[in-house]
């Protein structure tokens, strides 16, 4: 468990909270290119770390990132002109260029320099491969982008969702950490739906977990058993500010999946859910599966239509939230929970994100009672309090910000030999690089059959 203070610590992201702080030393992705529309068009609302934004492309095709409100009597620019290389607001006719500049206040004499001394909170923006980043630190000059595999991989060999939780961020980031809970939330009740992974149920299995800081953040393990001279290992990782990577299954799409866990604000985050092959562009018409959890040949225990988006509305968001939300129970089946669906819920984002959001919009670490499989959880909160405690007291930042390259790691899930270190042993797994395969391999050991003929028995 943690302390109340430690869990504000975590938690709070808004300007001038310590982990607020410590989230504006890095670039992070913001938009998929796609989101923000052509030359000219209207700007999105965005809320970000507490801080309501507009993004938008000026009719030069510059991304800007301002703040909702003009800095002359505060009215919204999402409602502004996108012209004249600018963003005008409607008001009074100000208008801001991408990096927060005024370029003219047509009301104002035309001897005027007050335009000269308005600086609009803007922050900058970088588009690489189909993705924006943006920089909301405190620094003149930004330091380097993150040498991610998300940012180097061509547009056409990723896939990016969007969704919106109403959760705080740790512990919807939390969720990538945990490799136990698929064997119950995401798993079956029927054994004609086995898949490849989530399986330690009918295998009888108690996995193993470990986890280790790294430059980056923490890398974390799950050991499961193969055969007797053989473990199988399925790594992890964290990245500073708020990227994870989970452990690949199977070898049919041969991708890296992951997540973006972005704080809206204290109680919302917005999800990208990831995945890039190194080798080869991904087929569009497999998105939709392995982004929604991996269907297979097998039966599907999935409903699908529940992941959909509800209506778009313009609040920041509003694109990107779902027909299944706390309202109507995500959902949820009865029948299905008693027939089909361990959980009840429809779908893989929708059972994560209904049991996160389940936890009330931020959890209170004060009353949990941590287990061993817990740990990669624990080492990442050890590791953000350390840092955040750092910037505080010595003005530290992790030296991460400054070495691109400390991000180039990929998860990853094969064999070693049960007498080998995971940590030397993965490494050659993990090194992140254009035109290097996937290791990744599923939860089936050759015995599977007999060992859930002898779960099902001793029941």
């Amino acid at each position: 468990m943690l302390s109340a203070t430690d869990n504000d610590l975590l938690t709070r992201v808004g300007p001038g909270t310590p982990m607020g702080r410590l989230l504006r030393e890095f670039w992070f992705p913001v938009l998929p290119s796609a989101e923000v529309e052509s030359p000219g068009a209207r700007p999105l609302r965005i809320r970000l770390l507490g801080e309501d934004l507009v993004i938008f492309r000026n009719t030069a095709g510059e991304v800007g990132l301002l703040s909702e409100y003009c800095s002359h009597r505060g009215a919204s620019l999402y409602f502004g002109r996108n012209e004249d290389e600018g963003l005008r607001c409607v008001y009074h006719g100000w208008l801001y260029s991408p990096n927060g500049r005024c370029l003219e206040m047509p009301a104002e004499p035309a001897d005027s320099n007050f335009k000269d001394k308005i600086a609009h909170p803007a922050y900058p923006c970088r588009e690489v491969n189909g993705t924006i980043w943006a920089y909301m630190g405190p620094r003149a000059a930004p330091p380097p982008l993150p040498d991610y595999g998300l940012a180097r991989m061509p547009v056409d060999h990723k896939a990016v969702r969007l969704t919106v939780r109403e959760c705080n961020w740790m512990q919807a980031l939390e969720g990538d950490l945990d490799l136990s809970h698929g064997a119950y939330l995401h798993s079956t009740v029927d054994e004609q739906y086995l898949g490849s992974n989530h399986l330690d149920r009918f295998l009888r299995e108690t996995p193993h977990f470990e986890a280790v800081e790294t430059e980056y953040g923490v890398a974390h393990a799950v050991r499961r058993g193969w055969d007797e001279d053989h473990d199988l290992w399925g790594i992890g990782h964290y990245f500073f500010p708020f990227l994870t990577l989970f452990p690949p299954v199977g070898d049919a799409m041969q991708v890296v999946p992951g997540h973006i866990w972005i704080p809206m604000d204290d109680r919302r985050t917005l999800v990208w859910s990831t995945q890039w092959h190194p080798m080869r562009p991904i087929a569009e018409e497999s998105n939709q599966g392995t982004l929604g959890g991996g269907q297979s040949s097998r039966p599907s225990i999935f409903d699908w239509g529940w992941e959909q988006y509800a209506e778009p509305d313009p609040e920041p968001g509003g694109r990107w939230r779902q027909k299944g939300n706390r309202r109507n129970d995500y959902g949820f089946s009865e029948e299905a929970q008693l027939t089909r669906r361990y959980s009840g819920l429809p779908a893989v984002e929708l059972q994560d994100r209904g049991i996160q959001e389940s936890m009330r919009p931020i959890v209170d670490r004060t009353i949990e009672h941590l287990g061993a499989n817990d740990v990669p959880q624990i080492r990442v909160r050890q590791r953000l309090l350390k840092a955040v405690t750092a910037l505080e007291d010595q003005g530290t930042v992790p030296s991460c910000v400054d070495n691109p390259s400390a991000y180039r790691f990929r998860s990853a899930t094969g064999l070693l030999p049960k007498a080998e270190s995971w940590i030397e042993g993965t490494r050659p797994w993990c090194a992140d690089e254009l035109g290097v395969p996937v290791v990744a391999r599923g939860h089936r050991p050759p015995d599977f059959e007999s060992r859930v003929a002898a779960s099902r028995a001793s029941r």
